[in-house]
């Protein structure tokens, strides 16, 4: 058997200085700014052979130019491959390799497309392979977002985040003043207003454009969750990370490990051992399904949000994940949809039935009754139809059934009732968002009197047919059609329901059409629709 070549190869200059030219760093706001040498990239390039082609192993020590134009650049990817295989031709001659019969993955599998941003699938000091064949073909991504900005002021006009470009993003959410993504590589991003953490960078730092939330490189998110002002994510493992306001930390921590889950000492061993499959968050509680079977919650449950019943100590303050109990709920007869409100929860089962708790103010958990409902509640208006997808906005549901009809509960115009953390009136803190509903409730009139079946008062509202995806936020709602077309309604100060501020009105009574302009390639498919506070955001993907 041929032994593996090892050996390094300087792809820019014979140099093995470790720093690139000195950059201008200003350490604060009024202090002279000081010189900051960059380090380069060095990562090592393995090929471990192919009997098939007789092709040997290979390992060589690349280090990228001074400029970090193979990091960030467009073609860094394939100008590291060319430089490996050229260096595995001079060694072996005999027995090239070619460059379109070869590609480059990372330590964990994930195939690097030439174009991708080489930084995101390597670090300094880490591993890429060769492998033979070519690439599989990867879809691009890109999310565009218009509305509400929590931070220059203006509405945004509909346009992409021009700094995800070449990210691959492949699951977005939004809180209320922020939005989180993950993607291939396993990194996570936040941007926006960040007064409680909410951007997983360990401070209150507000951010404008995507910054890289601090985990460890060998952490792999693949899905993030908004609440509120809080960040949820997912890893490869199904173990959940948190940060943010009623969190442990400002950064990213392993949920679990944290007083959050609950105190092993004292029996509370929360979801610790179990793979979560589902994950959701609202104002102030969360919830989760698991591989298992098995449905649970936690957080504040000052209206019974939580659905555990409504014995008195399960009731004030922030509680501890506990199971919730739900009537046809097994290993086999599993959530397949989950989502939170403001101060409700809904979800789905496998067999379409449809059940909701929590705060039924405007009716968004499909009860008659307007009052809150501490157990799960069979929404009974749903027994003709199976329900495959839910949103709810903050005093709202919005289901989508096998059929493809789309059907809507409750209020986009604000609630009556007095806001409550905790048990107490909510009082409002420096960072929070503005009411939307309650904007939309005053620009209507006051009260509901005189706005449509669609904004609110509806026990149970057909919104469409031929409906593929919905997403309702605290005042407006989304619809994406089996054609691709998308409609909104609702409060629209912001343009966040059809793209763009109607001079006539700012609450659009039915579904109207979404106008992207240019902003939404034709050839683009919709993979998630967030709507959240004054803001819409969607992520879609295209070829190439």
């Amino acid at each position: 058997m041929a032994s593996m070549a090892t050996s390094d190869y300087q792809a820019a200059d014979e140099s093995d200085s470790d720093e690139e030219l000195p950059t201008v760093e200003v350490v604060d706001e009024g202090a002279a700014p000081r010189l900051r040498k960059r380090r380069r990239l060095k990562c090592f390039v393995v090929y471990h052979g192919d009997r098939a082609t007789r092709t040997l192993p290979h390992s060589v020590r690349v280090t990228c130019p001074r400029d970090g134009s193979w990091e960030t650049g467009a073609r860094g990817p394939l100008l590291l491959k060319a430089a490996f295989v050229d260096r595995y031709n001079a060694v072996h001659p005999k027995r090239p390799l070619q460059m379109d019969e070869t590609h480059l993955a990372d330590q964990y599998g994930t195939p690097v497309a030439d174009d991708d941003e080489l930084a995101l699938y390597v670090e300094r000091e880490g591993v890429l392979h060769v492998l033979p064949g070519a690439a599989p073909p990867k879809r691009s991504t890109g999310l565009i977002q218009w509305g509400y900005d929590p931070l220059s002021g203006p509405p945004l006009a509909p346009a992409p985040v021009s700094a995800l470009a070449r990210k691959r993003v492949v699951s977005v959410d939004c809180g209320w003043l922020h939005t989180a993504v993950a993607l291939e590589c396993g990194a996570a991003m936040a941007w926006g207003a960040n007064g409680f953490g909410q951007l997983g960078t360990g401070d209150e730092v507000k951010s404008a454009t995507p910054i890289t939330c601090k985990t460890d490189r060998d952490v792999r998110l693949c899905k993030v969750v908004c609440g509120s002002y809080f960040t949820l994510a997912l890893d490869d493992k199904g173990e959940l990370w948190s940060w943010g306001r009623y969190q442990a930390s400002n950064w990213p921590t392993k949920f679990t490990e944290t007083w959050a889950n609950g105190y092993e000492k004292r029996g509370e061993k929360g979801i610790k051992g179990e793979q979560i499959t589902l994950l959701a968050a609202g104002e102030s509680h969360v919830m989760c399904a698991t591989q298992s079977g098995k449905l649970y919650s936690w957080g504040y449950n000052e209206q019974y949000q939580l659905g555990w019943g409504e014995k008195e100590a399960w009731h004030q303050g922030q509680q501890k994940p506990r199971e919730v109990r739900i009537k046809g709920l097994t290993a086999v007869n599993k959530v397949v949809a989950l989502d939170c409100g403001g101060m409700h929860t809904a979800c789905a089962l496998e067999d379409g039935g449809l059940f909701a708790w929590g705060s039924n103010s405007e009716g968004q958990i499909g009860q008659v009754l307007r009052k809150c409902m501490a157990e799960p509640q069979d929404v009974r208006s749903m027994e003709q139809d199976k329900c495959v997808a839910i949103s709810c906005g903050r005093y709202s549901m919005c289901c989508v059934a096998q059929n493809k009809c789309a059907f809507f509960w409750g209020s986009l115009t604000g609630s009556s009732a007095p806001s409550t953390v905790g048990g107490l009136e909510k009082i409002e803190e420096e960072g929070e968002a503005p009411e939307f509903g309650g904007e939309a409730r005053e620009k209507g009139g006051g009260g509901n009197r005189g706005a449509s079946s669609a904004l609110a008062g509806a026990a149970k509202k057909l919104m469409g047919t031929d409906i593929e995806a919905a997403a309702v936020g605290e005042a407006h709602g989304v619809l994406l059609s089996g054609d691709g077309s998308l409609r909104g309604w609702g409060y629209n100060a912001y343009g966040q329901a059809i793209g763009r501020v109607d001079r006539k009105s700012d609450l659009i009574d039915d579904p109207r059409a979404l106008d992207l302009g240019d902003a939404r390639d034709p050839t683009a498919r919709v993979l998630k629709i967030c709507a959240s506070g004054g803001s819409t955001s969607l992520l879609v993907s295209y070829e190439g």
